[in-house]
């Protein structure tokens, strides 16, 4: 693996270890305000994946 992806690799893990456990609450409050009856959220995939679980666990 080339320097590139080890530096990623251990900056990403670090990330995730760090916002992991973040109550994003009230950021989702607002958020869904803006979703419309039997919308839809595409998470891109730019993190740990745990907003989508909060979305998916609420059944969005």
């Amino acid at each position: 693996m080339n320097n590139t992806h080890e530096i990623f690799n251990q900056k990403f893990a670090d990330y995730i270890m760090r916002t992991i456990n973040v109550d994003n609450s009230d950021y989702y409050k607002v958020f869904l305000k803006y979703i419309p009856e039997g919308g839809t959220i595409l998470d891109v995939g730019c993190g740990s994946g745990r907003d989508s679980y909060h979305f998916k666990k609420d059944g969005l």
